[in-house]
């Protein structure tokens, strides 16, 4: 023991002794190893930012695209730009037995999109209803395509937030129609927004029961977990207070929509469970005086079931 206590009373000498030596090496020492946790933290924070936004492409995925075949010497077709058919996409389909499932896309940038609210100009994609199946693709309101859609060649359309915002200011979309390029199609369901949104930096738009969403912007980032379609509870996380986009400083920024149209949080009503009133109020009163008596009469001790059977009424409006 003597020794143990002789060997540290030389080690603290020899420390003090030098001391700017012994400061230098300590510092070096938690200097690398805060480096180190430093690029451990980055390096996981932009693994898990890279597994959120792939997540929002979906699952084992793989891109086609039209292009030029290489140039090969002595290759007749080098140079030779290529592209996909429909017959293409039926042969894939029909003999690719490896893939789950699979769909065209055909994008025109061109396009006018028209409403009787406004008017924008976009790009619309043409898929398969088997798209969403590889795209996470969250449509509420409404609903995305189905084959009975295609079997009967029905001009339905899904639009996405931006157009959304531009064509039905302040307005339900689903069940209008809208001109896109002058040719007419209903609008089924509206692609959910979660993300940069403009001047509100990272955004969510919550959908709630009876047309009610609650979206809250500016936000510094998302909780983790959130993404589209994923289902929230109440008292749960979302993201955290921050000044993302056009923002003057960190806060909250607070917004409720009613079938699509913005209002003021402090003066809405808010819908409120069933209450009873009038002699339905009456009988409850009665009912639960009748039971607090007869337990006081027991010493409290008494059971549910002492209480004889509870008789419920009701009425019709």
């Amino acid at each position: 023991m003597r020794v143990l206590l002789d060997i540290v009373r030389q080690s603290l000498a020899t420390l003090w002794a030098h001391k700017l030596r012994s400061f230098l090496t300590m510092f070096g020492i938690a200097w690398g190893v805060g480096s180190l946790l430093l690029l451990v933290g980055l390096g996981e924070g932009f693994r898990s930012g890279q597994e959120r936004n792939m997540a929002t492409l979906g699952q084992d995925i793989m891109f086609l695209f039209p292009g030029r075949i290489p140039a090969v010497e002595g290759s007749l077709v080098s140079g030779r730009s290529y592209t996909f058919t429909y017959g293409d996409y039926l042969a894939i389909k029909d003999e690719a037995k490896s893939l789950r499932t699979i769909s065209p896309v055909i994008n025109r940038e061109d396009i006018r999109a028209v409403s009787d609210y406004g008017s924008t100009a976009g790009q619309v994609f043409g898929v398969a209803p088997e798209y969403n199946k590889i795209r996470t693709v969250p449509v509420n309101p409404g609903r995305w395509f189905n084959e009975e859609d295609n079997k009967e060649h029905r001009r339905v359309a899904v639009v996405g937030w931006e157009l959304l915002k531009n064509v039905f200011p302040g307005r339900p979309a689903v069940g209008a129609s809208i001109l896109l390029n002058g040719v007419s199609f209903d609008v089924i369901g509206v692609v959910e927004k979660v993300g940069p949104e403009g001047g509100y930096g990272k955004y969510v738009r919550l959908k709630h029961n009876n047309g009610y969403e609650t979206a809250y912007g500016h936000m510094s980032a998302f909780a983790k977990g959130m993404e589209i379609g994923k289902r929230v509870r109440q008292g749960q996380v979302i993201g955290f207070v921050g000044s993302t986009g056009q923002s003057t400083g960190p806060h909250v920024h607070y917004e409720i929509l009613v079938n699509g149209r913005f209002v003021d949080p402090m003066r809405i009503k808010l819908p409120r469970g069933r209450s009873l009133e009038g002699p339905l109020m009456g009988s409850f009163e009665k009912e639960r005086d009748r039971m607090d008596s007869m337990m006081s009469g027991r010493g409290g001790t008494a059971r549910v079931s002492d209480a004889g059977p509870l008789q419920m009424q009701t009425s019709s409006r």
